[in-house]
């Protein structure tokens, strides 16, 4: 039996399985369809084995049809890693909360053919790299290969990339001979069908140039900080998570909420906790699951955290827990190490930042910015003299997501835990000079700001 025959026999017994366990509970398609949160004809498509689904949807089809997965699917069925090629050097984040509207808004990407890479930017521990993952591995089955190279660096890139000679089992001249490592490579891009491969904090877009064929025969994924993205590709940028995501998040990482209890089992006092502490750390996932692995470490509780957080934020911001996995460094090492690379690259979008960060604004509106008087500081006034400057200190800022520019409504955004490591960063002396140039605005702006609000 070749392999087309036999994939073709095993979709029309899933198809069948399944209509049997829904009829079995008496639900309609649009019943299960509404569970699982798609649309009718999806089960329409699965039932006429039309598809198989992605490994997430058949253990969700297994949990509500209260069937056992091998059951479901086959028991002499293979798992999904062993049918593909998988390159992928993390687990599944067990904790991982929210964000259907980026990945089903991946997955639409990827249904049609695309010759741009798909792209997801923002500020660093936003959340990238985990999306990428969890994409990956809720919709493996949709490839025949997933890769994963480490971009974060030009030297962990080519490393990466060459590595991938082995993994692909192709054949090159020598060990010696990078070059014809890099053409083997890109040949198997080439020569085959059907693959992903996620570049994680690909920061230099340029090092694409060369290496990787556009072409229609798979797809590419790519994490970075940069909003700036040009002919690459149309980024999706990460935003923070929402308020009902980080109470969730907070619930299932400190073991408060399991996957068996119920949301309106949790006491009201424990949700009020938790949803004041996503507002406090601003829905930022790296700082959520530092605050999480605190409380969980320690069995302070989340009152206790929110306590310490009052007197000590700038201790538990740099505080990472022990168990961390593919992102040891704490949520205030990674913000600041953001602001020192502008720092060295552009002192003057570095005081842009400072400025933004002491500003009681939220957006804040671009012509406060630019005022010019006797108590102005240096940035105002450079910026009041120069209306160019702002564009490119702006531009600098976004290359790292640090800050956002709404055009339509003149107004900026920057996260509120990065301007309170920013705030906490500096000494006493440079903290008093930023506090009085935010404050000396004058009072019709802020009452003007306060009516529009």
């Amino acid at each position: 039996m070749d392999a087309f025959t036999k994939l073709r026999l095993q979709k029309t017994a899933f198809g069948e399985r399944l209509a049997q366990a829904r009829m079995r509970l008496r639900l309609s398609q649009e019943d299960l369809a509404e569970a699982i949160g798609i649309t009718a004809r999806t089960v329409s498509r699965w039932e006429r084995s039309n598809v198989i689904p992605q490994q997430y949807y058949l253990e969700r089809l297994a949990e509500i049809l209260l069937i056992p997965l091998d059951k479901l699917f086959g028991a002499d069925e293979e798992s999904q890693h062993s049918k593909l090629l998988w390159h992928i050097p993390y687990a599944r984040n067990s904790y991982f909360t929210g964000r259907e509207d980026i990945l089903n808004q991946l997955h639409t990407k990827t249904q049609t053919i695309c010759k741009h890479p798909h792209i997801l930017s923002g500020l660093g521990g936003i959340g990238k790299t985990e999306i990428a993952l969890e994409y990956a591995y809720r919709f493996g089955n949709d490839y025949q290969a997933i890769l994963w190279l480490r971009s974060e660096t030009p030297e962990s890139f080519r490393a990466d990339y060459l590595a991938l000679a082995d993994i692909l089992q192709v054949s090159y001249t020598g060990s010696a001979d990078q070059l014809s490592k890099e053409e083997v490579v890109k040949c198997w891009f080439k020569c085959h069908a059907n693959w992903l491969l996620i570049l994680d904090g690909l920061e230099d877009l340029t090092l694409l140039d060369g290496m990787f064929p556009r072409i229609n025969q798979g797809h590419a994924l790519i994490t970075t900080r940069s909003q700036i993205t040009g002919s690459l590709g149309s980024p999706i940028d990460v935003p923070k998570m929402s308020c009902v995501e980080s109470t969730l998040f907070l619930l299932r990482r400190t073991r408060i909420l399991y996957s068996d209890t119920s949301l309106h089992e949790i006491p009201p006092a424990l949700y009020t906790q938790a949803e004041t502490l996503g507002k406090l750390l601003d829905g930022h996932p790296l700082a959520l699951d530092q605050a999480g692995a605190y409380i969980e470490e320690s069995m302070c509780g989340l009152s206790g955290y929110l306590e310490r957080y009052a007197m000590q934020r700038g201790i538990l911001l740099d505080t990472r827990g022990v168990a961390a996995s593919h992102h040891p460094e704490t949520v205030s090492w990674t913000l600041s190490f953001c602001f020192r690379q502008i720092e060295q690259t552009s002192p003057l979008a570095a005081d842009l930042l400072r400025l933004c960060a002491f500003l009681p604004f939220d957006p804040i509106p671009e012509d406060l910015l630019t005022q010019n008087d006797e108590f102005s500081c240096a940035i105002s006034q450079s910026l009041s003299s120069n209306p160019l400057l702002l564009d490119e200190l702006v531009k600098q800022l976004r290359r790292f997501s640090l800050l956002h520019r709404e055009a339509t409504t003149r107004t900026l955004h920057i996260h509120r835990l990065l301007q309170v490591i920013i705030q906490d960063k500096v000494d006493d002396d440079e903290r008093n000079r930023w506090i009085a140039y935010a404050t000396r605005i004058p009072q019709f702006q802020l009452e003007e700001r306060e009516n529009c609000s």
